[in-house]
């Protein structure tokens, strides 16, 4: 092997290490996917980022202004701080290249090309203090730790983990420190904060251990202040978009998410499952290995006790933030983590290897000393285990821990860390307990086929693309079935359902009023009814088209999340796709329109068709009572019994206990079953004419179920099946919504609008005449960055409902111009060119010195 080695010219060695810190991790990574069909979409990959990535690629190529603000997003809001926080990475490059038809695999790339660049990025850190072999296992144990195989599908964070030993290796080398603070911040603001504030404490410790401390501070401070600076682009309007959307609803207490303790259980192999990845302690994997060598650092004579203690203040430090509430929320930036615990558990795995290699870097052989605290560490971590309870753990797992443990054991009796054969045992060791562990906690999740996606998109985006070209209007479109909440984003189309953590709280409040299924980042059109759809302009529905015999198995487009909506069967035909139909509404309301000044409009918690009676009434100023209320039929039972007359409340007998009510619609209108907010699937299976209807919600609210429409005398069975001892319907009511009045109202409504065209952030009416004061009010979210002009003269813009945008106008003539300017980003790129060129004139002033 010796001879082999110095075959090769110094050069030539240190590109085969360059190569083989990148591609090893890239492979390993990378052949595990191939191995599973190169399916990667799981979780927000598969329901959120490969949207989104989707919308980045087609922006970027037919359309830049989608970037700056699109009607995908929310209802119609600004990308910038979406586009900061999820798509500014410059590897996602790559997928420009990529056809739509193999974005999965372009994905699966483009993370593998991440976990690869994350290798190289610490080889060429670890590689200044150790040996290359040294320098090649801690690169590959950081490029597959814990938390790349626990998130790498959060691909946006995988870029400050690359970027975190550059960052550290410009702070000691004084070299650099402006262009990595600016690109932690530029590639991702939110996991670049926690690189920049792990260097900052990095940093102190290491000023603590340093000479001319009054000079490297000014230096540290100098240059994290003007790439910070030079970053202004991103943060500011990233800031501004996350204060002015999200409510302060986060308490700080003095306490404990978990018992500090059960984090070494993370350091046993494949310590990890799906609920690890919701709710679950942090991924701070190394190999039991590596940790076991990072520990024995601090009994190292032959480095100073003083430096070893402050090293040891900083991991005390870093192992209290993932459990002491208020380091949680210093970390998270004031916001406690939805999904995805202690997401900046990478410093804990980068550090703790550094101090495993520094350790290594400094002995010749281990004392006895470190062996009997090794036995000490290992006869603690068996009472952990035996005592731990923890259920990401098997027989198999705790099996290859024990041996990786033992082979520990060895290793510090019997070899020494200065020989060839020893780096190259530590070099195989890493590799073989990084590899098993990727298997062990990958095996964990369930991945969705490729296929999937390609079919659902090329469908999605065929009917859109047709409707839009017969179309080119400005309106929301929306279906019977969905994807994800982005579908938007990759189908090239404006809908009711949104998923994005910069979603504004103004927006979710308003449509958790009218019923929608939501949570604090998501919405959807679920519980929709037909009257909602049309005040907030859904002109078209697409539902599936299930006569297709001649289209192979394979290429099937799947329906899932399916609504019940007999609703639309009352609207008009538009055409049918291959697996895909369309319908419209007569009279759906545009996104802009002139309406008489009302009332100030208050909605009331858990009343959703009066919130939805209240909206009709300020949009069009018509007192007409839409909805009116049906008590339910006599229940029919089956193996279940009434717990008091007079009241819908059931209890179970032996068997299977179902409760049923038949229904007979008086006339066409549209018919809706108000449901309690607490009664969800796993409490009953609801059915409508033998149709399963899921009520599951993703906050507890009142559900609107469609029951009817266009089916007068018609009988509809109501069944439900209790899944539970007792079932309380006392609450529930059907409403009868009278879609007569409703669509002679809306045509008569409409018929007085002017038209609207959109075109790259400007929306602009035709000429119209007011007779008196009036108001333009819009289902458009309100932001300052909108400016209305009414024939060339700049007009205040408000809010409506404390939601949409409003103009106020008054009688006359009129042309109104909406123009949408992120002022925010303009103001940000100014500071960032001031910055930029007093650095220029700086540079050049010391060259001419």
């Amino acid at each position: 092997m010796k001879q082999i080695i110095n075959h090769f010219s110094d050069s030539q060695k240190q590109l085969i290490s360059y190569l083989a810190a990148f591609g090893l991790p890239f492979i390993i990574f990378l052949s595990y996917f191939l191995v599973r069909h190169g399916q990667i979409l799981t979780v927000d990959l598969g329901q959120q980022y490969i949207d989104l990535l989707a919308h980045y690629r087609q922006s970027l190529l037919h359309n830049p202004a989608e970037l700056i603000f699109s009607f995908a997003n929310g209802l119609g809001s600004s990308m910038v701080a979406t586009d900061f926080y999820y798509l500014a990475s410059p590897v996602n490059l790559i997928l420009l290249l990529i056809p739509l038809k193999f974005f999965p695999t372009g994905i699966l790339i483009l993370i593998s090309i991440k976990v690869g660049l994350i290798g190289l990025s610490a080889f060429y850190y670890f590689k200044g203090e150790n040996k290359t072999l040294f320098a090649l296992a801690a690169s590959l144990a950081y490029a597959l730790c814990g938390y790349v195989i626990a998130y790498n599908l959060n691909l946006m964070w995988l870029d400050s983990v690359i970027l975190l030993p550059l960052l550290i290796l410009a702070i000691k080398k004084q070299r650099h420190l402006v262009l990595v603070t600016f690109l932690c911040w530029f590639t991702n603001f939110y996991t670049g904060y926690m690189v920049l504030a792990f260097g900052l404490f990095y940093f102190l410790t290491e000023l603590i251990n340093a000479d001319a401390k009054l000079a490297k501070f000014k230096f540290y401070l100098s240059r994290s202040i003007l790439g910070t600076l030079l970053a202004s682009f991103v943060l500011i309007p990233a800031v501004s978009e996350i204060l002015s959307g999200k409510g302060d609803s986060t308490s700080w207490t003095l306490s404990f998410q978990f018992n500090f303790w059960k984090l070494f259980g993370k350091f046993f192999t494949g310590s990890y499952s799906f609920h690890e990845m919701e709710a679950g302690l942090p991924n701070v994997y190394i190999s039991i290995f590596l940790l076991l060598i990072a520990l024995l650092y601090f009994f190292n004579r032959q480095i100073a006790l003083k430096v070893r203690l402050s090293k040891l203040v900083l991991l005390i430090f870093l192992f209290l933030s993932t459990c002491f509430n208020p380091l949680v929320l210093l970390w998270h930036i004031g916001q406690y983590p939805t999904w995805y615990p202690a997401r900046f558990s990478f410093v804990i795995c980068f550090y703790l290897i550094e101090l495993a290699f520094q350790n290594l870097a400094n002995l010749q052989y281990f004392t006895k000393i470190q062996g009997l605290v090794l036995i000490i560490f290992i006869a603690l971590a068996s009472i952990i285990i035996k005592f731990g309870n923890f259920a990401f753990l098997n027989s198999t797992k705790l099996i290859i821990t024990v041996l990786f443990i033992l082979i520990t054991l060895l290793f510090v009796v019997f070899l020494s860390p200065i020989d060839l054969s020893s780096q190259w045992l530590i070099y195989g060791l890493t590799a073989l307990a990084m590899t098993v562990n990727l298997v062990l906690s990958l095996n964990e999740l369930a991945y969705q086929s490729n296929a999937d996606w390609s079919n659902f998109t090329a469908n999605m985006r065929a009917a859109t693309s047709q409707i839009r070209s017969s179309d080119s209007n400005l309106y929301r479109l929306e279906k019977t079935f969905s994807r994800s909440d982005d579908d938007s984003f990759s189908d090239d189309y404006y809908g009711l359902a949104n998923f994005n953590s910069i979603t504004s709280t103004n927006l979710i409040n308003f449509l958790s009023y009218q019923g929608l299924v939501h949570n604090s980042n998501s919405f959807s059109n679920k519980f929709s009814t037909a009257l909602l759809d049309q005040l907030l302009g859904v002109k078209y529905y697409l539902l599936p088209n299930l006569d297709h015999d001649d289209i192979p198995a394979n290429q099937l487009m799947k329906y899932n999340n399916r609504l019940y909506r007999p609703d639309l069967k009352a609207s008009n035909f538009v055409e049918n796709y291959p697996e895909l139909y369309s319908v419209s509404y007569r009279n759906s309301l545009p996104l802009l329109f002139v309406s008489p000044k009302t009332k100030k409009a208050n909605f009331i918690s858990e009343d959703p068709t009066r919130n939805q009676q209240t909206f009709f009434t300020s949009i069009t100023g018509s007192k007409v009572n839409l909805f009116s209320a049906l008590l339910l039929p006599d229940p029919v039972m089956k193996n279940a019994s009434l717990v008091k007359k007079d009241y819908l409340q059931f209890q179970a007998k032996s068997g299977i206990s179902k409760i049923s009510f038949w229904f007979k619609p008086v006339n066409n209108a549209s018919y809706y079953l108000e449901l309690p907010a607490d009664l969800d699937n796993s409490d009953v299976s609801l059915y409508i004419n033998n149709h399963y209807v899921s009520i599951d919600a993703r906050y507890s609210q009142i559900k609107l179920v469609n029951l009817a429409a266009n089916q007068k005398n018609i009988p509809i069975k109501i069944s439900f099946i209790m899944h539970s001892h007792k079932l309380d319907l006392t609450n529930s009511i059907i409403w009868q919504l009278d879609t007569d009045k409703l669509n002679s109202v809306l045509s008569k409504f409409r018929a007085k609008q002017p038209n609207f065209q959109y075109s790259k952030l400007v929306i602009t009416s035709d000429k119209f005449k007011t007779q008196a004061k009036q108001t333009l009010k819009t289902t458009i979210p309100y932001s300052h960055d909108w400016f209305a002009f009414d024939k060339g003269k700049l007009v205040k813009v408000n809010k409506y409902l404390n939601t949409f945008l409003q103009v106020n106008i008054s009688p006359g003539y009129h042309q109104i111009q909406l123009i949408f300017i992120p002022v925010e980003l303009i103001a940000g790129l100014l500071i960032s060119l001031t910055c930029l060129i007093f650095m220029t004139y700086q540079k050049s002033r010391l060259s001419k010195r």
